[in-house]
């Protein structure tokens, strides 16, 4: 039995690189498909100084925001990449020394430490604040940056910002958590390891399984899967429902490398001379590789377009292209869990002596150095958090001048629209007329059958300004009224005045009222 709360290796146990941006690599990723036929059949890849690379992504969404964290404890800075010239912030506390980086909550601006007592750490960049835990744990593991995991008298804790929780008494050797909020728990034995899937603050188990005993897990970015390597070889654990799934066919390996969409998985043989690149969806190896001087480790960049190599010999490393599966560049840096790193732009940075170096990947040629930078750790993480204020948030709400529906001034612009519409019509009755002038009357008893003729004034559509319309106005010493129909849908609010029995009455009337009208049959 492994002794509870020793983590299976110091190296990185999971992926804790965040995509910036899975869009921006369509067109890599298409440029690929057109060449991955002609790299499987190439079994050594050679340095292509010479290769057109897929197009780096242009800055757009969050900011790629690189922090520095002094390891012997100290102030925090962060820097807006590309611009390393000056720092864009700098804490108000200092951190304790500190042992790991574990995640980084990019909606709460959360940097999650583990400290080289045990505590949880939050480093809290909208304010600059640093907040240390009081509980010691062990095996300290974060997904998401706001939710910190560990161990501590025999019980699963959960440090989140808002309190403490302790989950059962229950032996773990390693906790695994997802972003999710659930956490993997695993207990080693000589042969299996024991998973159980707990969801705070729920305190019984979600899920268990048994798998062979585990040597080191590799999770996806999003979280729904686990790479294990285990003493029977690899296998798959799907997070969810905690059953296996496809997996590469290798008994053994040496390093493992997951691409951010979960889609390929490059493996490095237990010799470290051959990288196969395994495709998850197709279940099937979509390309083998051999590397012309044994490698014992890979890294993925957080946007999926290079594999970082690390030589057995040296501080050297070499940089393959994920789309055109050849090596691209060899550069040196020494090997940590935060360096080397590949930048938004496709530059990596390196760790070399004391200073960290920015280094173009396949010219080698050097982009920027940071003096005295190799005895701090560095995060690159997308947020936003350091953008100024947009001056428009502060501005006060202000409203466009409006003046009352029912005004005397647009009750007058409404008459004098009526008046001018009544003289067209009137002009035209008149022509017609002039026309027709021999023509026998036709008498016109309709009317009576509707019930008479009416005298109109406007048709409006608000029934504020149709009822002070019907105020202000009087035919024979009476008010006319208001009457409400429909019209394609909309309400019409009518200025009226009658029944007459014969249009001779209306008009008559309506002349003496001294405004615009007209007469139509029948009732509204």
């Amino acid at each position: 039995m492994t002794p509870a709360g020793r983590p299976l290796s110091r190296a990185p146990r999971y992926s804790s690189g965040v995509p910036l941006n899975h869009l921006r690599l369509r067109r890599a990723l298409g440029l690929a498909v057109l060449i991955v036929a002609a790299a499987c059949g190439r079994d050594t890849p050679t340095l292509a100084a010479d290769t057109t690379l897929p197009d780096l992504p242009t800055r757009g969404g969050p900011d790629a925001v690189l922090l520095r964290v002094p390891v012997d404890g100290g102030t925090p800075s962060a820097y807006r990449w590309p611009d390393l010239d000056q720092a864009a912030w700098t804490a108000a506390d200092k951190t304790p020394p500190l042992r790991r980086l574990l995640a980084f909550d990019a909606s709460g601006g959360i940097l999650a430490i583990e400290d080289t007592a045990g505590h949880a750490v939050r480093l809290d960049l909208r304010t600059g604040r640093v907040f240390t835990g009081d509980v010691r744990l062990t095996g300290v593991a974060s997904a998401d940056g706001w939710t910190i995991f560990g161990v501590a008298g025999g019980r699963v804790q959960r440090v989140t910002p808002s309190g403490l929780w302790r989950g059962p008494t229950r032996t773990a050797d390693d906790l695994f958590p997802l972003p999710n909020g659930d956490v993997l728990v695993a207990t080693h034995g000589d042969l299996e390891s024991q998973l159980v899937r707990l969801r705070p603050p729920d305190p019984n188990a979600v899920d268990s399984t048994s798998v062979p005993r585990i040597l080191k897990a590799t999770r996806t970015v999003s979280g729904d899967r686990w790479y294990l390597e285990t003493a029977e070889g690899l296998l798959a654990l799907e997070s969810r429902t905690l059953t296996r799934g496809e997996a590469p066919p290798e008994d053994a390996i040496r390093a493992l490398a997951v691409t951010p969409s979960g889609d390929r998985v490059f493996t490095l043989s237990t010799d470290g001379r051959q990288l196969r690149v395994w495709e998850r969806y197709a279940a099937r190896t979509a390309a083998t590789l051999n590397l012309t001087a044994a490698a014992t480790a890979l890294r993925m960049d957080p946007l999926g377009r290079f594999v970082v190599i690390r030589d057995e010999v040296g501080d050297s490393i070499r940089v393959l292209s994920v789309p055109l599966l050849s090596l691209v560049g060899v550069l040196s840096s020494a090997w940590r869990d935060d360096l080397p790193a590949v930048m938004p732009d496709g530059a990596v940075l390196t760790a070399e002596a004391k200073d960290v170096v920015v280094r173009d990947p396949q010219l080698g040629t050097e982009r920027a150095r940071i003096a005295g930078g190799a005895s701090d750790r560095w995060l690159l993480v997308p947020w936003d958090g350091f953008r100024p204020r947009d001056r428009a948030l502060d501005a006060p709400v202000t409203f466009d001048s409006w003046t009352p529906a029912d005004s005397a001034a647009e009750a007058e612009a409404v008459d004098s629209l009526l008046a001018a519409s009544a003289r067209e019509a009137r002009a035209e009755v008149l022509d017609a007329s002039a026309q027709h002038a021999a023509a026998p009357p036709i008498p016109d008893d309709s009317a009576a059958a509707v019930g008479g003729y009416t005298l109109a004034f406007a048709s409006l559509l608000s029934e504020s300004r149709a009822r002070a319309l019907a105020d202000r106005l009087r035919v024979d010493g009476r008010p006319p009224r208001v009457v409400v129909s429909t019209s394609e849908g909309a309400t019409i609010y009518r200025v009226v005045s009658g029944p007459y029995p014969t249009r001779e009455a209306a008009e008559a009337a309506g002349r003496r009222s001294g405004v615009s009208f007209w007469v139509f049959v029948g009732l509204p």
